[in-house]
């Protein structure tokens, strides 16, 4: 128990972060007792079909798979309600997962030089994040944290290897469009200065995506 208020702001972004943790786990807390939820009463959950296939289909990394590859990545994610101050992906960590947001708003920040960080932007409703981390093995280039209550949902890689192995075409449609989005970011402009025409695509980042792919995917 403490009364310095520094102190104080920690103790209480310990206490929420681990609040929303045992919230997913069914376990209920008060100031006078925990109780262990029966995980089979756990209250019901929107289908994520009504609430994560919107989500999915309006992105155009989504756009090569079909419907019934869709709703297997639906029925395989995690629902999750996060809250203040949780972090779900960290700057220069692997992500094995992809994200989605459903409700609410996060957070993006980058490292500062002083061991801060600096809110670059902020995410919401249908925002997507981590899928360069989980498709291709790199690290995260930010951290996203939950800065209100908000609920994402969470798709393992292992949810994704049986579409791509199934259709290994599509690991070629995903190379190109995450080439085209890393042309806009300061990463892909460091990895496109040898370029001899600013107007061509970058064919060899592409191949290169698409090797670690299928290396990570062990296609």
């Amino acid at each position: 128990y403490t009364r310095i208020p520094y102190l104080v702001a920690i103790r209480n972004q310990l206490f929420s972060g681990l609040w929303y943790a045992l919230q997913r786990e069914g376990i209920s807390v008060s100031r006078t007792e925990v109780s262990i939820v029966d995980p089979f009463a756990k209250p019901e959950s929107p289908d994520p079909l009504d609430e994560l296939k919107p989500l999915l289909t309006s992105h155009k990394i989504f756009s090569v798979m079909n419907d019934e590859e869709i709703e297997l990545l639906c029925r395989s994610a995690r629902r999750m309600a996060v809250g203040f101050p949780e972090i779900i992906v960290r700057q220069g960590q692997d992500s094995s997962a992809l994200y989605i947001i459903a409700k609410g708003e996060l957070g993006v920040y980058i490292d500062t030089e002083d061991g801060g960080m600096q809110n670059v932007a902020n995410l919401g409703p249908s925002n997507l994040f981590a899928e360069i981390s989980l498709l291709t093995g790199d690290k995260c280039t930010a951290t996203v944290r939950a800065d209100s209550k908000a609920v994402i949902y969470r798709i393992d890689r292992d949810a994704l290897r049986p579409v791509l192995d199934a259709r290994r075409e599509i690991i070629d449609s995903l190379s190109e469009m995450m080439a085209e989005r890393m042309t806009a970011t300061s990463k892909a402009k460091e990895e496109l200065a040898t370029q001899a025409s600013a107007g061509k695509k970058d064919r060899s980042l592409t191949n290169r995506l698409a090797s670690r792919m299928k290396e990570l995917f062990s296609l």
